[in-house]
């Protein structure tokens, strides 16, 4: 799970306002989600990069499978 953490971070930090100059969505697959604390996580770190970046969860969106 790490991994995926920082592949996210590094990805929407590094591209972000590349692709709101573009007008295009940030949309990310998160791998499968087996607890609720693993939940949790992915949710602070979401709502981190939000804060941290001025994304709107309309301009940031995650997708999980």
């Amino acid at each position: 799970m790490a991994a995926s953490l920082v592949d996210m971070t590094l990805y929407v930090v590094n591209n972000y306002k590349a692709l709101q100059k573009a007008g295009s969505s940030i949309v990310l697959y998160l791998p499968k989600i087996q607890t609720a604390e693993e939940a949790a996580l992915w949710n602070d770190m979401m709502n981190e990069l939000e804060a941290t970046t001025g994304l709107t969860p309309e301009r940031l969106k995650f997708m999980f499978w």
